[in-house]
């Protein structure tokens, strides 16, 4: 790793602390596999959520309500923006738009080539750090009228702060703006959510960004474990390893995967505690998912 997006030294510091964030699945070697993964595994893509997904926004908004315009934060393959691009299209006779935000080029293009038969819907991609401070693509992309943004597939479960990326989120945002928020539930007591994580496609996932920051597979023993809020990841070192600006003794740990699950009263606060007013219908978890929906109030300054 070291691309100029994420330094060398970036990712040493991370490495020394013990914590190497999700997003660096998604960059580099990590977009690569995610691209790969949605050619030989599609039928893991077919999971009913992205029909919960248009349940909820169907219930609480309706065909008068939805937005003609749409972000989705969190692109990634395009495998899930495919689905909901097709029902997307369906709801608008008129002309609609959508933006499709990533942090890594790489599966935004990958997104774009999946997405090209959506004629129907004028598409944009835009590249963004949704945990950083840079300000949020939305602005410049819309045009007159409201937007529903997009943030599916329990993207805010996998980021280290959930309330700085719901703000900055509201900032890239305008009043009366609907965000569609889909999350994983509470670990249930007879599921041992972990166990979905330990195929050798995916711990490959999990693991790729340490090896690609130059840490020998052989030294990396992954561990993953359901916790009461979260499914998390932790790779022990069994052997010393050194890098440019650090040496990392063996049996340090550092926690590479983080999935949060959200009990649905505590996703309620956290959106009224970032600005966003919580919209009907009530969350109801289905096979460990839900789907919130939430309107952009307008801030004091405003």
């Amino acid at each position: 790793m070291g691309d100029g997006e994420h330094p060398h030294e970036t990712i040493t510091a991370w490495l020394r602390r013990g914590v190497l964030p999700v997003r660096y699945m998604y960059t580099g070697s990590g977009a690569a596999l995610h691209i790969g993964f949605a050619e030989q595994y599609s039928d893991e893509y077919a999971d009913g959520r992205c029909a919960h997904e248009t349940d909820v926004l169907t219930r609480g908004l309706g065909r008068a309500r939805l937005p003609a315009q749409v972000c989705d934060i969190g692109s990634s393959n395009g495998v899930h923006t495919h689905q909901f691009l097709t029902w997307f299209a369906r709801q608008h006779r008129g002309p609609a738009r959508y933006l499709g935000v990533d942090l890594s080029r790489e599966l935004l293009a990958a997104a774009r080539e999946r997405n090209r038969p959506h004629t129907a819907v004028e598409q944009h991609f835009a590249t963004w750090d949704m945990e950083s401070t840079a300000p949020a693509p939305v602005d410049s992309w819309r045009e007159p009228g409201p937007v529903l943004v997009c943030l599916f597939g329990n993207t805010l479960g996998n980021v280290e702060d959930p309330a700085r990326v719901l703000r900055n989120l509201f900032r890239g945002a305008r009043p009366g703006d609907t965000l569609a928020l889909g999350l994983y539930g509470p670990p249930r007591p007879d599921h041992q959510d972990a166990a979905a994580y330990g195929s050798p496609a995916v711990r490959e996932m999990i693991t790729g960004p340490l090896t690609a920051a130059g840490l020998p597979p052989h030294s990396l023993a992954l561990r993953l474990e359901t916790t009461a809020e979260a499914v998390v990841g932790t790779v022990r070192l069994t052997a010393p390893v050194s890098l440019p600006g650090a040496r990392l003794p063996a049996g340090h740990e550092i926690r590479c995967f983080l999935s949060r699950r959200f009990h649905p009263s505590a996703a309620h606060r956290l959106l009224h505690d970032t600005g966003w007013l919580l919209r009907p219908p009530p969350a109801a978890p289905t096979d460990g998912h839900f789907v919130l929906l939430a309107e952009r109030l307008p801030s004091p300054s405003e």
